[in-house]
């Protein structure tokens, strides 16, 4: 994920920073994160919105989410076919 985020403009940061903060927050409470644009994509995996075209995609580990990669819509999807 660190390489993702060196292609990201520094108004991409502070949105990613934003929905990072609220996913930690309201994560569970699925009230709160409908606004997030929080989605369950599969057994384990979650997307959340934080930019027009950008996503970050969260796996479930032992922990809690883990923040996995940053993808656009197309990416995503190929990543989840190859799964």
């Amino acid at each position: 994920m660190v390489r993702a985020l060196d292609g990201l403009t520094p108004k991409s940061r502070a949105r990613l920073q934003v929905a990072l903060s609220g996913v930690a927050e309201h994560f569970g409470n699925p009230r709160r994160h409908a606004g997030l644009g929080l989605r369950k994509l599969g057994s384990g995996m979650w997307e959340c919105r934080f930019d027009l075209s950008l996503r970050v995609l969260f796996v479930t580990d032992a922990d809690g989410l883990l923040a996995y990669d940053i993808m656009n819509h197309d990416q995503l999807r190929a990543w989840l076919k190859k799964r």
